[in-house]
């Protein structure tokens, strides 16, 4: 396998879709989504989330390990939900 075959399999595993979206919200809320996954559902740039997280006003990640950090989908839902009340 070439190296463009290789980062084309990756790319389609990182990238989420509308399946996958219904798929999180059919198995539960403890499930844990990586950034690329939140950025799909809270549709702000990368530098915005990462201001709101620092600001308070976007919840902070869990640290999965040195290097990894997820959110509970319960917690984006919560807030996504938050920002539709108000």
């Amino acid at each position: 396998m070439n190296r463009r075959m290789r980062r084309a399999k990756i790319a389609a595993r990182k990238k989420i879709t509308a399946q996958t979206v219904v798929a999180l919200k059919v198995r539960g809320s403890d499930q844990l989504l990586r950034f690329a996954q939140v950025r799909e559902l809270v549709p702000l740039s990368r530098t915005t989330l990462w201001r709101k997280i620092r600001d308070g006003t976007f919840p902070a990640p869990i640290k999965l390990s040195d290097h990894a950090r997820g959110w509970r989908l319960s917690t984006i839902r919560r807030w996504i939900a938050d920002r539709e009340a108000a």
